[in-house]
């Protein structure tokens, strides 16, 4: 996911506000990721860590998800709209 933000910045499909999503959301990814190997099951248990790792990990990458496709699905309106307005302008 980083790698596509990263990768996408002279892309027209993905807006400042997506890449920053998807940089976000590979953030979470490795944050999650790191949580679980470094904290042993028994002390997740003990300190009810594993409530944290599921906010996380689950709770907080679906609600980048479903972020990012409400703004692609804003963004594709926006190049709709846009396009009839274009191609009268072309028309003589």
């Amino acid at each position: 996911l980083i790698l596509i933000a990263a990768g996408n910045r002279s892309g027209s499909w993905l807006t400042r506000f997506d890449r920053r999503l998807l940089l976000g959301q590979g953030g979470i990814l490795i944050y999650s990721g790191l949580w679980f190997l470094a904290v042993r099951p028994d002390v997740l248990d003990r300190i009810d860590g594993y409530r944290i790792y599921g906010a996380v990990a689950d709770v907080l990458f679906g609600v980048g998800w479903i972020l990012l496709g409400a703004s692609l699905i804003a963004h594709r309106r926006d190049v709709e709209a846009a396009e009839p307005a274009a191609t009268a302008a072309a028309d003589p």
